[in-house]
């Protein structure tokens, strides 16, 4: 050329590509040395797939009229894309909640930056293990970027369930982005643990005490847990000598598993000083269909039974009995208040055998005829005095026996008078 020549080089499109250097000058030196334009492609979030523009080489510009105004040929060029969409949820597993209201969080954001709003619903696969929060996401074109926060929160039950399993599910994508509409999020597994153990709670297991007057005491069962099947328990005396129970069984279903159950314990009466008695109250091992409960063995129930026997004679009459010179005769009777271990025998005398005799001599109770009462016959014994009405006493003697509760008991002596 006789003088410079300028050509301005521009993109049109600036979101998918830029030239440099904006303007070559070629002089008359340098005018068949190629000038080298670089053109950069440029990056966007948006899923667009390749796209076409134009670097415009403008008119040029010189002095010299041969090249002012000359045309130059634009250049095409295509900015292939590098954006897909997606939904990236993260972590997609291992989080876990607890039944006593423990949360765990994920988060959901978009890949690309999308043409319209994307909605994804979030919902629990398991509501009564786990709820979620919120239940709707929606992304826009200014916001897709920033990641959504889900919380989802353990629920509790009252099984002996175990830990169990479940799913946030993310919804397939709501969108007039046809590349987002429809588009379906990973979900996300989680573990609810439980908080929950099969078992029976007796309250109180010991210090129950009734007695032989027929006194009662109770205690409660209840189940620690909502059982899948009714639970059945059976409840026994140890010793039907000492106490009864009632009812015999228990039943817990689904329904009153929490509620406690009583049970009544009522003391039995025997004849024998045998003191306060300890016995148990047992609960058999659970009967159920449900595998948490079947074969549990509840605590047993330590009760004690006081006692109301004491060891003695019973004498009737103790007095008054009269006999006569002529042979006449009296009667009275003993008897033992209570049932020994061992035989117990009495020996009988008169204190005066000029007044009268005793028959038997001695008298043996044992524990199959210790509640028969015996009878003691005093014969009056004639004397050729006349010394009037004379008082004795048939003299019971210590008893002797193996049973310590009545070796050496001294029952009353019976007063006489022989006319």
């Amino acid at each position: 050329p006789t003088a410079d020549v300028s050509i301005a080089v521009s993109s049109n499109d600036t979101t998918e590509g830029t030239a440099a250097p904006a303007s070559l000058t070629f002089t008359a030196a340098n005018w068949n040395t190629p000038q080298t334009v670089t053109v950069t492609g440029v990056d966007d979030p948006i899923v667009d797939g390749p796209i076409n523009y134009t670097i415009l080489t403008a008119s040029a510009v010189s002095a010299d009229p041969d090249y002012a105004g000359f045309d130059v040929p634009n250049a095409a060029v295509i900015n292939t894309d590098n954006d897909v969409a997606g939904i990236g949820v993260s972590p997609i597993a291992g989080l876990t909640t607890t039944e006593a209201g423990g949360t765990a969080t994920f988060t959901v954001v978009l890949r690309s930056q999308p043409h319209g709003d994307v909605i994804v619903g979030v919902s629990s696969s398991d509501l009564s293990e786990g709820t979620v929060a919120p239940v709707l996401l929606t992304f826009s074109a200014v916001d897709w970027s920033v990641p959504r926060t889900v919380t989802v929160t353990g629920v509790d039950d009252a099984f002996a369930d175990g830990n169990e399993g479940y799913v946030v599910v993310n919804a397939p994508a709501q969108s007039g982005d046809l590349d987002y509409d429809g588009m379906n999020a990973a979900d996300v597994a989680v573990t609810n643990t439980d908080d929950d153990v099969a078992g029976i709670t007796v309250t109180p297991i010991a210090g129950l005490t009734t007695s032989e007057a027929g006194g009662a005491a109770t205690f409660t069962v209840e189940l620690t847990s909502q059982p899948t099947a009714d639970v059945t328990i059976g409840v026994t005396s140890s010793d039907l000598t000492e106490g009864t129970v009632a009812p015999a069984s228990l039943t817990f279903t689904w329904a009153n598993w929490n509620t406690p159950q009583t049970v009544t314990v009522t003391g039995v009466d025997d004849a024998s000083v045998d003191g306060p008695i300890a016995y148990t109250i047992l609960t058999a091992a659970a009967v159920s269909a449900d595998a948490g409960y079947g074969g549990v063995d509840a605590a047993d129930v330590a009760v004690t039974n006081t006692d109301n026997d004491a060891a003695g004679f019973t004498v009737n009459p103790t007095a008054g009995l009269t006999t006569t010179e002529a042979g006449g005769t009296a009667t009275f009777t003993v008897v033992l208040n209570t049932q020994p271990s061992a035989n117990v025998t009495i020996g009988l005398s008169s204190s005066d055998l000029t007044e009268g005799t005793v028959a038997p001599a001695s008298l043996t109770f044992t524990s199959a005829d210790w509640s028969v009462a015996q009878t003691v016959t005093v014969t009056g014994v004639d004397d050729a005095v006349a010394d009037g009405p004379i008082g004795y006493a048939i003299v019971t003697a210590p008893a002797a026996s193996a049973d310590g509760n009545y070796n050496g008991l001294d029952a009353s002596d019976v007063a006489t008078t022989t006319t």
